[in-house]
């Protein structure tokens, strides 16, 4: 692929494999959201302590490790580009690593705690990188602001639509290759996860080689003659433009509790199934997962309607799809519904509140043109590194809360008395995000203040820099 005048030549196509390498790395990210707590508590049979640990320990390191990300994606530069070369050099690392984090290698809980745990550092930090870096590729590959728009949607689309295949073959898959070996769950879920990450493979290399040229490598900087010295010359703005920008402090905390939101959904789903709806529920979790998945991509859709009704507002499309989630999930959370009300509720929410992942990224694309703006550096990949770290809070605050829920009520596989599970877990699942949704609203009305027209004036004063830069 190659740029004119910094726009894509074929922007459906670019679109679809943007898409594409997110939904199959959204997959991958499935294994954890829905069955790592479920895995520890019920396949590899830990103690409700030892998995509590396990959470915390992992949030605890991903991140306080979260910090060097945008440090690391800003200073690299490998052979293929800062951000091209990690979309092809981290589906391998990341898959040796994925086992381990599925794998329960001894009957002492504390060893095989330490391997699980040392794989999903790790593996953790390898795919945070190249996430960013998959942030970061709209910004190299076209100057366009509809462009980017673009990306952004699809790029949400592929967030959204994840479930929607997870959903179908997850279990299936885990029940298969478990029965191969004579109902070992344990490597039934470990299975799972190397299957997706060949998917991942798949879908970040396929976006690697479909950007070729889009982005300076090392071959082109010995060409021109640049030092690394120079390259490097820009951490020192992108830290400060970290810790200036007002805008990118709002949406850091939104996307915060938009993954916190997601990953406490995810966790809870199976025991929400298992404790809080009719006995035989849970049957119909892996149809409603997809489903649920469906009705979110249907209504990522619906964009050029809401950017309508909104007018032309990115900030306010993302706005609503809060409000809305919280309230319908209010709604559920109060009447108490049986099972096929409350998974109702459930997918009206969904469909709702499309708007978030639809227009964080877009969002994130006009903070980064504001400190570049602001600082006359170009930050961009420090700044979209940024998206890593609210979901590392996001992780953080999920695993405290839902260490608290199972310690709380003393959560075993193997309990006879229930009964204390059933509110527990619709708790869980619907009024702790409705407050964080609160929290998301609040913080982003107090302090983001960027709009379509101011973007777009700050755009061309950054290009009129940059001309009068080759100028002299």
């Amino acid at each position: 692929m190659t740029l004119t005048e910094k726009k894509m030549k074929n922007p459906m196509y670019m679109n679809i494999v943007y898409c594409v390498a997110k939904l199959l790395f959204a997959m991958l990210t499935c294994c954890e959201l829905f069955y790592f707590s479920a895995f520890m508590t019920d396949a590899a049979l830990m103690s409700a302590g030892i998995v509590a640990m396990v959470l915390s320990v992992t949030s605890v390191i991903d991140f306080i490790v979260s910090f060097f990300l945008g440090t690391i994606l800003q200073a690299s530069r490998l052979p293929w580009g800062k951000y091209r070369s990690w979309l092809l050099i981290s589906p391998p690392i990341v898959t040796v690593f994925h086992i381990f984090m599925f794998s329960k290698v001894s009957d002492n809980e504390m060893v095989s705690a330490v391997v699980i745990i040392i794989g999903f550092v790790i593996s953790h930090i390898v795919w945070s990188v190249a996430e960013a870096a998959w942030n970061s590729m709209p910004l190299v590959m076209t100057e366009d602001q509809g462009q980017r728009a673009s990306l952004s949607v699809w790029g949400g689309r592929g967030s959204m639509a994840n479930t929607l295949l997870f959903g179908f073959i997850g279990m299936p898959i885990v029940m298969a290759i478990s029965g191969l070996f004579k109902g070992n769950m344990v490597l039934g879920y470990c299975g799972l996860g190397v299957i997706l990450c060949i998917l991942y493979w798949v879908g970040f290399w396929w976006l690697f080689f479909a950007t070729k040229g889009c982005e300076e490598t090392a071959a082109d900087r010995k060409a021109a003659g640049k030092s690394e010295v120079k390259q490097k010359s820009n951490l020192g703005a992108a830290l400060k433009s970290a810790v200036t920008n007002p805008n990118l402090l709002a949406m850091m905390v939104g996307v915060a509790c938009t993954y916190c939101n997601a990953m406490i959904g995810s966790a809870a789903n199976f025991y929400l199934f298992s404790y809080s709806f009719e006995v035989g529920a849970i049957a119909m979790m892996g149809t409603f997962i997809s489903i649920n998945s469906l009705s979110k991509l249907i209504g990522s859709f619906l964009m050029p309607v809401y950017m309508k009704i909104f007018k032309g507002s990115k900030r306010a499309c993302y706005l609503f799809g809060f409000a809305a989630l919280a309230v319908v999930y209010l709604i559920a959370y109060v009447a108490n519904l049986g099972a096929v009300g409350t998974m109702a509720l459930i997918l009206i929410a969904s469909f709702l509140s499309a708007t978030i992942m639809s227009m964080q990224l877009g969002l994130y694309f006009d903070c980064a043109t504001y400190s570049e703006w602001k600082t006359g550096k170009d930050v961009k990949g420090f700044v979209m590194s940024l998206t890593v770290m609210p979901i590392k809070i996001g992780i953080v605050v999920k695993n405290f809360i839902w260490s608290a829920v199972l310690v709380g009520i003393s959560y075993s596989a193997t309990a006879t008395d229930t009964s204390a599970y059933d509110h527990a877990f619709r708790f869980a699942y619907f009024l702790i995000p409705v407050i964080i949704s609160v929290v998301a609203i609040a913080v982003n009305l107090l302090l983001y203040r960027l709009n379509e027209s101011k973007v777009a004036q700050m755009q061309k004063e950054i290009d009129a820099r940059k001309a009068a830069a080759a100028a002299e």
